[in-house]
């Protein structure tokens, strides 16, 4: 459910900001503009209809990011530090407790993400979903975002529990939260790529292996990290 209103909520945003610049220019605009306005593409420099590169661009993803690192983390957010202890002992190994706590975790972070795209193309396409096929474009590049999202998403959970494993829930979140944005900053500072917005790959390479790296990454730092009970 969550996933269908934030779907809609940036679905919103975009199509209204390429209504008002399609009645102010008077032209007509289509699928592939408003999907590029929701999901940022970053050629700024040539699609004027992106009208440059303002902060107010990246609310949504910022948003469906953090539901779905929300969604991932949750069940261990909600669990006290201190029940920590109990689940290492009772688990009498250090990988069978990390992966008691990320129970199921791949696997709602999956679901939100496709329930988020599903929902997406059906706001888009809501007047005429027989279009859906023969935009393929839009069908490859939210396909391969959502691979790139899914990864990117685990690896920042997996993150999440290694700052509140290593410190509390407090440092963990602003941790998490200055991850994030790091990612965007370093997808906005090299365009032509596409981590989580939309560069020069529709395949979203660059973004899949950034997710897939970060996620052996974020384990290995959560697998070696000491818990300690303040």
């Amino acid at each position: 459910m969550l996933a269908i209103i934030i779907s809609y909520l940036n679905y919103k945003q975009g199509f209204k900001a390429i209504q008002v610049f399609s009645s102010d220019r008077q032209i007509d605009l289509g699928y592939l503009e408003i999907f590029d306005r929701i999901f940022i593409n970053l050629n700024f420099s040539q699609l004027e209809y992106m009208e440059g590169n303002s902060p107010f661009h990246y609310i949504g993803p910022f948003l469906f990011f953090l539901c779905v690192i929300f969604v991932g983390s949750y069940p261990f957010l909600a669990l006290k530090k201190t029940y920590f202890q109990f689940i290492y002992v009772r688990s009498n190994h250090k990988l069978k407790a990390l992966l008691y706590m990320l129970q199921g975790f791949l696997s709602r972070i999956t679901v939100f993400v496709i329930v988020y795209a599903i929902s997406m193309l059906g706001w888009l396409f809501q007047n005429n979903l027989s279009a859906i096929t023969s935009n393929t474009e839009i069908l490859m590049k939210i396909t391969f975002f959502s691979i790139a999202a899914i990864f990117i998403s685990s690896a920042l959970t997996i993150l999440l529990l290694f700052f509140y494993i290593k410190w509390d829930e407090i440092i963990a979140i602003v941790g998490v939260l200055l991850a994030l944005f790091t990612v965007f900053v370093i997808n906005v500072s090299f365009p032509n790529s596409s981590i989580v917005f939309i560069g020069q790959d529709h395949y979203f390479s660059t973004g899949i292996v950034t997710g897939l790296t970060l996620v052996v990454l974020s384990f290995t730092a959560v697998y070696k990290t000491k818990y300690k009970i303040e």
